[in-house]
């Protein structure tokens, strides 16, 4: 039977920061290519647009607080788990629960706490290849994705703007599906894909905007949790 929790030691830290990726990614840019008919190219420019409507709405904040729900499944093995979660941000700077898990970032250093293991692993924002931040996505999204306007839908009773995201070479995931709010702009849901036939969803429960951040919320204090083992990957 399939244990979730001893499961996390090997794909936590790789795809549950992956709410990192897709919260942030999203706003800062696609790809445009060429070679393509005028249908794609028309789904594409259509897709980029409202991105950077998102992306340009977002900006307008100095710090936003997300509260969502997290859905792994598989059906090829009769996989299914939900976790509730939070996502903080201020600029290079994240606070994440998914479960009891935390993922944290000052900017510099990042830490990664796994609970049913109590282990955080520590490294360097700048080594953490999974961990993509709003400065390393302006540098160099559009050139490691591509965008499409799929179709809009409604969803909950309200209307939603569906864009898949591609990646343009190797890549955890072949694909993101995105839903924005076509009246407000703000994300709905992003579901990723992989190669084994999982899907990794993040429904947007709730949005804060300007929260109050605490003082040391970007910080991982070791002292919290008596027992731990220090992972440092730096």
């Amino acid at each position: 039977m399939y244990n979730f929790a001893h499961s996390m030691k090997f794909f936590a830290i790789l795809k549950m920061k992956l709410v990192v990726t897709i919260l942030l990614m999203l706003p800062f840019g696609v790809v445009n290519l060429i070679g393509q008919s005028v249908p794609e190219r028309a789904a594409e420019a259509r897709g980029r647009t409202i991105l950077e409507a998102t992306r340009n709405k977002l900006k307008t904040f100095q710090a936003l607080r997300f509260h969502f729900t997290y859905t792994m499944e598989n059906t090829q093995q009769n996989i299914t788990e939900t976790l509730k979660g939070e996502f903080l941000v201020q600029g290079d700077r994240y606070f994440m629960t998914l479960g009891n898990n935390r993922f944290i970032s000052d900017g510099i250093t990042t830490w990664s706490y796994m609970a049913e293991l109590n282990e955080v692993y520590i490294n360097l924002l700048a080594n953490d290849q999974e961990t993509l931040t709003p400065t390393s996505i302006l540098n160099d999204f559009e050139e490691k994705f591509r965008a499409r306007h799929v179709r809009q839908e409604t969803q909950n009773g309200r209307r939603v703007e569906i864009i898949d995201l591609t990646p343009i070479g190797a890549h955890l995931f072949f694909k993101y599906r995105v839903a924005i709010d076509s009246n407000t702009g703000m994300v709905v849901s992003t579901t990723a894909h992989d190669r084994e036939g999982g899907t990794f969803t993040y429904r947007i429960d709730r949005v804060e905007t300007n929260p109050r951040i605490p003082q040391g919320t970007f910080r991982f204090n070791a002292q919290e949790f008596p027992g731990i083992e220090v992972v440092d990957l730096r």
